[in-house]
């Protein structure tokens, strides 16, 4: 895996005297767009801390080769009233990432037109709808100009429809940015079409490493899956 953009070599976790992940080996390339699936449990959200950083190994060792870095958690907190907007939020952003104020503007103005949720830049986040949080959110990440971007389960604070837009918009940001994709779900039934290749993680381990098409076609893969 030597030159992979992102890596785990024999990667393990143990966390609360449980092992989580069990001599895990990934590697990604630069531009690269894969999906990330398996059961709750599997250890995807905690393969993606470690390599974040978030999460010390117990062995081995995961590491993304840039600091450039943007990452969709699986879950956001807020508290009631939360007085700042999402344009706020996302110039914020910015200028943490070292820009400055005026590229700032332009480079909001840019994201939000993309994304489609200009309307919403002088809303305060906590009255937005649950698909216009996640797009604030994603232009948080996308106005630091990530190398790499990481989607955790995007769907659970999604409806259908709501998730269905943004599996189409984490295409366009893949094609148009030229960024790593890493996207996370525990759902086989809709899945980013960019995304060629597929890894399983089941119960710590990485169960299939390859094309989607193959892994698809078979007829019990649900009971591979998830059985």
């Amino acid at each position: 895996m030597t030159g992979d953009f992102v890596r785990a070599e024999n990667l393990s976790v143990n966390l609360g005297g449980k092992t989580v992940l069990s001599g895990v080996n990934l590697g990604i390339k630069h531009g690269e767009f894969v999906t990330l699936i398996g059961p709750n449990g599997s250890g995807k959200t905690t393969l993606v801390k470690c390599l974040l950083g978030f999460i010390k190994p117990s062995a081995g060792s995961a590491v993304i080769n840039t600091r450039r870095t943007g990452y969709i958690p699986q879950s956001y907190t807020e508290k009631g009233g939360f007085p700042a907007t999402a344009g706020e939020l996302i110039k914020s952003a910015g200028i943490s990432a070292g820009m400055k104020s005026s590229g700032v503007i332009i480079s909001r103005e840019k994201i939000m037109a993309e994304l489609k949720i200009s309307s919403v830049l002088n809303k305060c986040f906590s009255d937005l709808s649950g698909g216009e949080k996640q797009k604030t959110i994603l232009a948080m990440a996308l106005i630091k100009k990530p190398e790499v971007l990481i989607l955790d389960e995007p769907n659970l604070n999604l409806d259908p429809h709501a998730y269905a837009k943004f599996l189409k918009l984490a295409d366009s940001v893949h094609k148009k940015h030229k960024i790593t994709v890493i996207f996370v779900t525990h759902m086989v039934s809709a899945m980013p079409v960019s995304s060629a290749r597929v890894v399983v993680l089941k119960k710590g381990g990485i169960y299939y490493d390859g094309k989607a098409a193959p892994l698809f076609r078979k007829k019990n893969v649900m009971e591979e899956i998830y059985g």
